[in-house]
């Protein structure tokens, strides 16, 4: 769902055809007009926690994946669908990357024809203080819920996900 449904004239639009349905049916609009709005909110929010270390959401991302393999083949399609972002964005934030010294290619030990992606030591720091701003980022936002509004937000999220993977029309 776009932001633009979230904000302005388009929400007003959405909510008064919700109106005239039922109730609910605005109620229920409004709630996942308000929960989109505050995604937006909060993934602005957690962007700014990146910037500090001239990473982009992308290249975050990918330090995240390199992080967790020793080393990963550098095929930037697999890597792409991996991450669920288009390939030229991955050569390009990989080739930042590399000049900013956060990861290396190297040829793979068992086929020298072969590069290999690695993260190194620069590439570990600035993930990990990304993780860790990132992680003040998230408890300080969640500080305002109990764990009781923790745990409904958790289950409600859950069943939009699997409600939104099928036909939205038959998930009423």
């Amino acid at each position: 769902m776009s932001h633009s449904f979230c904000c302005g004239p388009t929400r007003a639009a959405i909510l008064a055809e919700a109106g005239e349905q039922s109730p609910e049916a605005e109620l229920k609009c409004h709630a996942l007009l308000g929960l989109v709005q505050a995604c937006h909110s909060l993934q602005r929010a957690l962007r700014r926690e990146i910037a500090p270390n001239s990473l982009t959401e992308s290249g975050f991302c990918i330090l995240a994946c390199l992080n967790q393999r020793e080393l990963l083949p550098a095929n930037s399609r697999a890597l792409a669908r991996e991450l669920s972002l288009s390939p030229p964005v991955v050569v390009a934030t990989l080739g930042r990357l590399e000049i900013s010294g956060l990861v290396t290619r190297e040829r793979s030990q068992k086929d020298h024809r072969v590069l290999a992606l690695k993260i190194t030591a620069a590439g570990r720091r600035a993930l990990a203080d990304t993780l860790s701003h990132y992680l003040k980022c998230i408890t300080g936002v969640m500080s305002v819920l109990d764990p009781h509004d923790v745990a409904t937000l958790d289950l409600a999220c859950a069943r939009l996900r699997e409600a939104s993977a099928h036909d939205p029309a038959s998930a009423s």
